[in-house]
């Protein structure tokens, strides 16, 4: 499988070793104290690559010797209800080997409630098993180890102690007394030569320099644990050099062909990393630069590298600009990614001053609803870093002060980026909301037109009935002369009939022609009612048509009114029966 040259923002791993450089001297100087001292403390800021010297660079060396067995011990910070394993027990669990004579003969004959898991016990198994003397312990994150309660501390320590300081307990020489007191043959000379065989037990501890006060913890057991301590400090400008220059030179199982470094471009990182000499380069900073450079180098195939392909510094911090954003980009979903960045950018960093904050697990997911889980990513990819805090469980916090810029400004362009999407939609309300109310402008007046249009069909109504009621005044008035002209033909006729009894002749010749006169009247009359007739059909047919309109725009109600109206003219019209019935 192929491997990277730079592992970016990822500590080195052992098996990295042939492309770890840059910390010969504090190879060589770190493994000299080792080797003349028993207990070591590595300390030194964080970012400035203490778990890839001990990785990359110690192990590797320590094993060349084959004099020592190497442990790597950790221990993880202390989470109530979670991670509540005490230090020791850990311990033991790296420690554990297959059982011997030891067990048999001290846990499983000797019937006394002592306790047989304890470091020394686990340690002398190990040697006797596996014949060697020499064991180095290395505590990386030893901060870790000061979460815990202060009575698991200062077992751990007290065990420890015990190995470094003794080679056989006091209590394992009463225990062979004892023995021997009840049977001469209790261990063979054998095994009391293996019980005597000196344990060299070997510790390294690395830590963070900030943490260094809580080592005090340990000198009541340890008393010389702070004498011999060795500071892991930036790097210089030669050193960088090997560190950027040596890793991109080999052949080999890597994913770019070897390339190089011109020596202009090679100033320009270089003074770009210490910015202009004035500060140490840190490996964090470093690793990730270098890895851009490869990145490139794959996808272009540069043979060197060259002023050119670096760029101005404005592209070298866009380096780190964009570093946030791809890890930010490998979150799922845009709601985690959201959160991801609420969190880094608001939550992590003091704007003002442009420094690093920390917060607990507990503020992080209440504040910024950012799950265990992200957290974990967050971790993993480089981002943030877990610590270890003094109360328990962890505090967490931006990877590195080299972030902090390219956060800033990527949080200044999401501000500025949600205040345009709010402008935009606060402007497609706007939109919206004019167009609603345009629509309902429109619909207003085309209610006020139709009920414009309505009035005026009512005033016309209106006015077509008060012709009818004119007409139908005169019809009236006509009727009732005819009626008074009827009653005084009726008089005369009567009058003239009893002059006709007096006149035979004459009241024939006058009867005659009030027959006419009668006759004459019902002609009118007829006349009369059938003019009406036609004047009532006039208007009923009117008022179809008007009904007729109203029903093509939904004016039903109003309609049935008119046809209503209709019928009271004239109840047995058959088409303003038949449109009240296809109404209902």
């Amino acid at each position: 499988m192929k491997r990277r040259r730079y592992p970016g923002s990822k500590p080195f791993e052992t098996a990295q070793q042939d492309i770890f450089f840059g910390r010969n001297r504090d190879i060589a100087d770190l493994t000299k104290l080792i080797e003349l001292e028993q207990s070591v403390v590595l300390y030194g800021k964080s970012g400035l690559g203490k778990s890839s010297l001990i990785e990359a660079g110690i192990i590797p060396k320590i094993a060349e010797q084959e004099k020592y067995e190497i442990i790597k011990i950790r221990f993880g910070a202390y989470v109530e209800g979670q991670h509540e394993v005490a230090p020791l027990a850990q311990a033991l669990e790296y420690l554990k080997s297959d059982n011997n004579w030891l067990d048999e003969q001290f846990k499983h004959k000797h019937k006394s409630n002592f306790n047989f898991d304890n470091l020394w016990h686990a340690l002398k198994r190990r040697q006797i098993n596996d014949e060697r003397d020499g064991y180095l312990l290395i505590f990386d994150q030893f901060e870790e180890l000061f979460t815990y309660p202060e009575a698991q501390v200062a077992d751990f320590a007290r065990q420890l102690a015990e190995v470094q300081y003794t080679n056989i307990p006091q209590h394992y020489h009463d225990l062979i007394d004892e023995g021997f007191d009840a049977d001469e043959h209790f261990l063979s000379d054998d095994q009391m030569r293996q019980l005597h065989r000196q344990l060299q037990v070997k510790t390294l501890m690395g830590i963070r320099s900030d943490r260094m006060s809580y080592m005090n913890q340990l000198k009541p057991y340890l008393p010389e644990v702070l004498v011999h301590t060795y500071e892991l400090k930036a790097l210089g400008t030669t050193a960088a050099s090997d560190a950027i220059r040596k890793p991109a030179l080999p052949q080999g199982d890597f994913l770019s062909a070897p390339f190089d470094y011109d020596d202009i471009a090679l100033r320009n990182i270089l003074r770009y990393l210490t910015k202009d000499n004035t500060q140490g380069i840190e490996s964090f900073q470093l690793q990730i630069f270098c890895e851009h450079i490869e990145d490139l180098v794959i996808q272009h195939k540069h043979p060197i590298i060259s002023l050119a392909q670096i760029g101005t510094q404005e592209d070298v911090e866009r380096i780190f600009e964009n570093y946030y954003r791809d890890k930010i980009a490998d979150f799922g979903s845009p709601d985690q990614q959201l959160a991801v960045r609420r969190l880094i950018e608001e939550g992590l960093i003091f704007e003002a001053e442009e420094r690093r904050l920390n917060l607990y697990e507990g503020q992080i997911t209440k504040q910024y609803k950012v799950t265990k889980a992200l957290l974990d990513q967050l971790v993993d990819s480089r981002l943030l870093r877990a610590e270890p805090s003094m109360r328990g469980g962890y505090t967490y916090e931006l990877s590195h002060d080299t972030l902090v810029a390219p956060v800033l400004k990527a949080k200044a362009e999401r501000i500025a980026e949600e205040a345009r999407q709010a402008a935009a939609i606060l402007e497609k309300q706007r939109q919206q909301e004019l167009a609603e109310a345009q629509a309902k402008a429109e619909k207003e007046r085309r209610i006020a037109e139709q009920e414009r249009q309505i009035a005026e069909q009512q005033r016309q109504i209106a006015e077509q009935q008060k012709q009818i009621a004119g007409e139908e005044k005169q019809r009236a008035d006509r009727e009732k002369q005819l009626r008074i002209r009827a009653k005084n033909i009726s008089a005369i006729a009567i009058a003239l009939f009893l002059i006709a009894l007096l006149a035979a002749v004459f009241a024939f010749y006058q009867s005659n022609v009030a027959n006419e006169a009668k006759i004459e009247a019902e002609r009118e009359r007829d006349r009369s009612q059938e003019q009406y007739q036609q004047r009532i059909n006039l208007e009923i047919n009117n008022i179809i048509k008007d009904v007729n309109k109203l029903i093509g725009v939904d004016q039903n109600t109003q309609a049935r009114a008119k046809l209503n109206e209709a019928y009271k003219l004239d109840s047995t019209n058959v088409e303003v029966k038949k449109l009240l019935q296809g109404l209902k």
